[in-house]
């Protein structure tokens, strides 16, 4: 499948929204850095859902991250969107990698994952994960620059 351009032959397969995965264009990239107590929990679940097993189901990267597409539905008429979603799971204590241009930290989240079945007492209470989420907040304003940061979310969710 290729088209001609300047005299040159390019193939479509070369493009950069094209995946191995699947055989639709990808419209949004989006990464998820998700930092809680068994977030891996809450990640496979969402890679593993039905809508994501509609687009091709979910991986894993060589780093251990997870991978999967998610429909996009856009305005009545307009054919739906893709987006592939990564995700990378990091406790409360660990650093997250930095964002390296303004670009990437716009396509980025931080999501911090606070588990309400947590015990009541000790150090996974929900009260001792609030502690550790204001602390990882002020590593992360601590360790990067406020453009390359990316937005910050907080999810509360039953394990």
């Amino acid at each position: 499948n290729t088209s001609p351009q300047k005299g040159k032959r390019v193939d479509r397969k070369m493009f950069l929204s094209n995946v191995v995965e699947t055989d639709k264009d990808i419209d949004f990239r989006f990464t998820f850095h998700v930092v809680g107590l068994r977030v891996d929990q809450l990640v496979q679940a969402v890679c593993n859902s039905e809508a994501a097993a509609e687009q091709g189901g979910a991986g894993l990267d060589a780093s251990g991250g997870y991978r999967c597409f998610c429909e996009v539905p856009g305005q009545p008429g307009e054919a739906t969107k893709v987006a592939k979603l990564a995700f990378n799971v990091a406790g409360f204590d660990k650093e997250i990698r930095p964002c390296l241009t303004k670009q990437e930290a716009l396509g980025s989240a931080v999501v911090f994952a606070l588990d309400t079945k947590a015990p009541d007492a000790g150090d996974q209470s929900f009260g001792a994960q609030l502690e550790m989420l204001q602390e990882a907040v002020q590593r992360l304003r601590a360790s990067t620059r406020a453009r390359l940061r990316p937005v910050k979310a907080l999810l509360l969710w039953n394990s």
